[in-house]
């Protein structure tokens, strides 16, 4: 993962039970306002992007902007996706469609293996809005 210009600090969430975060993982709000990575699993929430992992004090610091992520091989984006809502496939991978069609952001660009997303809240909101 590769920050961006323009990422902004959203805030120090606690990490959820028996969960692990790393540095640059794609994080999902769970109703008890914790944080884990992001899964395509139903209801899960992406807030943003884990940029420092606390383990002494089980917290993460998770800002917001344009991050790359993995493309996906098997539900690839390509550069015709871009200002396309794009999936989670795992915290580090996104993907042009997903089971439960948990919101990544908004596409910007993709090179290749790599897929540059707008993770801020008002673009994730904006792409959940447009899922049906």
């Amino acid at each position: 993962m590769t920050k961006l210009s323009n990422t902004f600090p959203i805030a120090l969430y606690a990490i959820a039970a028996n969960k692990e975060i790393n540095e640059g993982a794609l994080v999902a709000i769970n109703a008890d306002f914790t944080v884990q990575e992001a899964t395509d699993t139903a209801n899960c929430q992406v807030i943003g992007v884990a940029d420092c992992v606390y383990t002494d004090d089980e917290i993460v610091s998770v800002e917001d902007g344009v991050y790359s992520f993995t493309n996906s091989p098997t539900k690839t984006l390509d550069r015709g996706d871009r200002t396309k809502v794009c999936f989670v496939e795992n915290s580090s991978t996104v993907a042009s469609t997903s089971a439960n069609k948990v919101v990544a952001g908004i596409v910007v660009d993709v090179d290749g293996d790599t897929v540059f997303v707008d993770c801020r809240s008002a673009a994730i909101l904006a792409a959940k809005a447009s899922v049906v």
